[in-house]
């Protein structure tokens, strides 16, 4: 996410909201710029925007995070005037750019070639009955979400292969594996492969109205369906938020893991700042939404309407 901010003229920034910072002196590390911290009782230069990658962290409390996260508690803005504060001081034709990040270029051959090798269109028997052993409809999930399977060859071989669309575009992919022999069950498309990287998506954004159900990942949207999206984890990041924020939704409800229940309120809490309408509800019948019972399903679906 970083990456998006290379180019952002910092101090310019932050002479910009009357934000007093050294470059230079006491607490203040090579290639840093140094103010006093806002997440804590700081009365020194303890928090430094890191000049390389514009992240940021306290030396005293340990807040660490991203410049937007950063300029949000210094000014009090909304999120999307934070994006537009960062756009205003960044200087080239690879700055972060609002909204629209899905223009054609290169990397939509790159992704349809290279990326999808030894992935095949829809599921082959073995991947239909992994899907159908969590308790899921494979045809339907098949054909509402484009799903794929990953054959004997190739980086996600014996993965079933779930797209990531954006603007009726495929943007990336994941791939879950099925054998249960794998290390990682779960494995993205590289960054540099992607046309939007994983974590800076919303997986299933585009099929919904003006209200949604909040959940981690794929199994779970499709648990919730048609009202889930997935933020990918347990962390929403702020280009994410920005992508709720132009949804302009009526209605939300968080509803992640019951082990990520400190997250859920956090992003409860900021989805607050812009959506009318924001709940939180914690599965008590299983671990996550794709484990809980289908009549506590339907009751949030309720809930939602």
């Amino acid at each position: 996410m970083s990456t998006q901010f290379l180019d952002t003229d910092i101090e310019a920034l932050l002479d910009n909201i009357n934000i007093d910072y050294q470059t230079s002196g006491k607490n203040i590390s090579r290639n840093c710029i140094g103010l006093s911290c806002p997440f804590c009782d700081d009365t020194s230069t303890h928090l430094g925007i890191f000049k390389t990658n514009k992240n940021y962290s306290c030396w005293a409390c340990g807040a660490k995070g991203s410049l937007p996260k950063l300029l949000k508690e210094l000014t009090r803005l909304n999120w999307v005037e934070v994006f537009k504060l960062i756009q205003t001081h960044s200087g080239s034709s690879k700055a972060f750019k609002l909204p629209d990040l899905y223009q054609e270029s290169e990397k939509v051959i790159e992704l349809n070639t290279r990326a999808l090798s030894g992935i095949k269109q829809g599921l082959e028997p073995r991947h239909r009955a992994y899907i159908l052993a969590r308790g899921l409809n494979p045809h339907y999930l098949e054909q509402k979400y484009k799903l794929m399977s990953g054959t004997e060859i190739g980086k996600f071989k014996h993965r079933l292969v779930i797209p990531i669309f954006e603007r009726q575009k495929m943007v990336s992919f994941i791939g879950r594996d099925i054998t249960g022999a794998a290390k990682l069950r779960y494995k993205n498309l590289a960054v540099s492969e992607s046309i939007v990287p994983v974590k800076e998506a919303i997986y299933n954004l585009d099929d919904i109205d003006d209200v949604a159900i909040l959940v981690e990942g794929p199994f779970d949207v499709w648990t919730v369906d048609p009202y889930g999206i997935g933020i990918m984890g347990i962390k929403i990041t702020p280009l994410q938020l920005y992508k709720l924020y132009v949804k302009r939704l009526k209605k939300i409800i968080v509803c992640l893991d019951q082990a990520a229940q400190k997250q859920a309120k956090k992003i409860a809490l900021e989805l607050s700042t812009f959506i009318p309408d924001v709940k939180m509800v914690v599965i008590q019948s299983g671990a996550d939404p794709n484990e809980a019972a289908p009549s506590e399903i339907i009751d949030i679906k309720k809930e939602l309407l």
